[in-house]
């Protein structure tokens, strides 16, 4: 009979090898690759290519839309699970180049590529425990996919094609409303006002009101209030509201301003996807023209993408990785247990068996850490970045030729912004579509508003200064919304 530490050792070494054989196999399959029709990146070279599009979308920031295009032209040059993302981000740049027929048929395929081409492969990795949530295909938020079929829609518009306008409203609402567990409903109000265009181009008159109602009731829920008939219908008629229901316009004032909503990573091993809303100054927009008798007030709030991206995001792969970041953490507690408690073990004078048991638990928590180092939990923080933080429409109608559109904007009472763009209306479009952009560079802050910016910090508690301090680490995403300004600049009138 052989003594107790040998056949002690001998099992310890056993299960130490099995050990190592049952992680062998697992982390091999995990991390096996081959090829089909996608190039596959390691996650360094998709990390290397964000840093790249982040600079391109610098560029857009800045106006340089030459600079912005050339980046995001190269990123989207191979067919990697980023691609789709580099053409989302490509739409934005040939919209406001005015190039609407190659953004057109870029659009088509993107939007076949988002929903029928996928690669399970790449799903497989994505949702195992060695690599993170960016190995996936991107297909986008339901707020950008839902933008997409917007812009797809006005360009369909453009091409006197109301029917393939609609389906693509329809299909934008439905992405709207989805957020993989159903707690959120279609609520886009700027979807639900061109498909209101859509019918009432189609002569579908009754369907347009429908939709128009729709659209006043995604506004009442943003908590806009209406004076309604006495059938119950919104009375909008006074307001800025009241130009949207002029059927009779030739041309689509489409404004983007502000700064889009943004995506960063949080928690120990970068589980947790967080969106932060972007900033939108303005409280005001009107446009003036001399073929407009008075200045018109642009609806706010239609194209709101920060509120759009805020109340979206509940996604399944949020429940995976947490999963896996929990035994990222299981291992690693694990095999610190086994390291202590095998240098403890070790240190057993005398009792060879403990000791060598020691060492087992040595080399086990040993392999427990390299296995726990290649689990990868980090959540997917590609997002479409070449986009405003809200979208103006207006309709209007001016004769054919040339014209000059002031937008001015308003903070509170103040005008703190001019930008003047020529459009020309062609006449022979019926939906003249025109997309444009904000300077923000141009915006000119009253003094009060840093006052009362640092009048309202103090109030807060040292808890939410903390955080706020962390968000504006990320950019000029920290802001308070119009209604807070307004109540405090009241306030501090009647306390003078």
């Amino acid at each position: 009979m052989k003594p107790l530490f040998l056949s002690t050792a001998y099992c310890f070494r056993a299960f130490s090898l099995s050990t190592v054989f049952y992680l062998s196999v697992i982390f091999g399959g995990g991390c096996h690759s081959e090829k089909n029709g996608f190039v596959y990146k390691s996650e360094t070279e998709l990390e290397q290519m964000e840093a790249r599009a982040k600079i391109g979308a610098r560029h857009f920031a800045e106006g340089d839309l030459d600079d912005s295009s050339a980046v995001f032209k190269q990123l989207a040059a191979e067919r990697t699970v980023s691609q789709p993302l580099y053409m989302y981000e490509q739409v934005s740049l040939l919209i406001l180049d005015d190039d609407y027929d190659a953004a057109h048929d870029l659009m088509l395929k993107l939007k076949h590529d988002t929903d029928f081409v996928t690669d399970k492969k790449s799903e497989d990795r994505a949702k195992s425990l060695w690599h993170g949530e960016q190995n996936k295909v991107f297909k986008g938020d339901p707020y950008e996919r839902a933008t997409l079929h917007l812009m797809l829609a006005l360009s369909f518009l453009r091409r006197n094609d109301p029917e393939n306008a609609l389906s693509c409203i329809k299909a934008g609402l439905l992405f709207d409303g989805d957020t993989e567990k159903g707690e959120y409903t279609a609520d886009y109000a700027l979807l639900q006002y061109v498909g209101a265009i859509c019918h009432r181009r189609l002569g579908n008159l009754e369907e347009a009101e429908k939709w128009q109602e729709q659209a006043v009731k995604s506004l009442e829920l943003r908590g806009y209030t209406f004076v309604r008939t006495e059938k119950g219908v919104p009375d909008v008629s006074g307001n800025c509201f009241e130009n949207l229901l002029n059927p009779d316009f030739n041309c689509l004032v489409m404004v983007w301003a502000g700064t889009p909503p943004s995506m960063i990573t949080t928690g120990e091993y970068n589980e947790n996807r967080v969106i932060v809303p972007g900033a939108m100054d303005l409280t005001a927009l009107t446009v003036s023209s001399s073929r407009l008798p008075l200045p018109l007030l642009f609806p706010p709030k239609m194209g709101d993408l920060n509120f759009q991206a805020m109340t979206r995001g509940k996604r399944l792969m949020n429940d995976i990785l947490q999963q896996k970041a929990f035994w990222k953490l299981f291992i690693n507690v694990t095999s610190t247990a086994l390291v202590i408690g095998g240098v403890a073990m070790t240190r057993a004078n005398g009792l060879l068996a403990v000791q060598l048991a020691g060492l087992g638990c040595i080399v086990v928590g040993g392999i427990g850490y390299i296995v726990g180092a290649c689990v990868n939990p980090k959540a997917d923080s590609r997002h479409w970045k070449n986009l405003p933080g809200e979208f103006y429409l207006l309709p209007l109608k001016l004769p054919p030729g040339k014209h000059v559109l002031h937008l001015d904007g308003y903070i509170l009472a103040d005008q703190v912004f001019r930008q003047s763009f020529e459009v020309e209306i062609n006449p022979n479009v019926k939906v003249n579509v025109f997309n444009l952009r904000l300077d923000n560079s141009l915006i000119k802050k009253p003094d009060y508003l840093e006052e009362l910016n640092s009048q309202l910090r103090q109030r807060y508690s040292a808890s939410t200064q903390e955080n706020l301090g962390q968000m504006n680490l990320q950019g000029p995403h920290v802001h308070y919304s119009e209604k807070t300004f307004s109540d405090a600049m009241i306030k501090q009138k009647l306390e003078k």
